[in-house]
């Protein structure tokens, strides 16, 4: 594990065998650490649950923590609604989709590639102006873009 940034403050505890530098092997147990917090009430104790997984950071290690922020968002679960059955009830909580922050990496990565291809045909057609060369494609009348 790369990065280990555990939340911290009242009513917020970690109880962790890992640590940053921590080497977690294909076999490791899938419960390496347990983040427990506690309020006065439900909603506090939620509230208190969605900024210390908000402020937990673990690069390295895939993490159920997207799953759990969904749970804390979740109305059902916010009003106490929930029984044995309460992850088929809402399977949408299971859903893998990537997170915003992937989302928005991914979002990022494609705009910079397409700047630096934008950046490479003005390249060319300034070497080729300076050069006197034109392409087969302006040669026939074609725009080169």
């Amino acid at each position: 594990m790369s990065l280990l940034v555990a939340p911290t403050g009242p009513g917020v505890r970690w109880d962790s065998g890992i640590h940053e530098g921590s080497d977690v092997s294909l076999y490791y147990d899938p419960m390496l650490a347990k983040l427990i917090v506690h309020a006065d009430d439900r909603g506090a104790a939620i509230e208190r649950m969605r900024r210390a997984l908000s402020e937990l950071t673990i690069v390295g290690v895939e993490t159920s923590v997207p799953f759990h922020v969904r749970v804390m968002q979740e109305p059902d679960f916010r009003a106490g609604n929930i029984t044995i059955r309460y992850l088929e009830e809402h399977p949408d909580l299971l859903d893998t989709q990537p997170s915003d922050v992937v989302a928005q990496t991914a979002a990022l990565a494609a705009a910079l590639l397409e700047h630096e291809q934008r950046q490479l045909r003005a390249v060319r057609r300034t070497v080729q102006a300076v050069s006197g060369q034109q392409s087969g494609w302006l040669e026939r009348g074609w725009r080169d873009d």
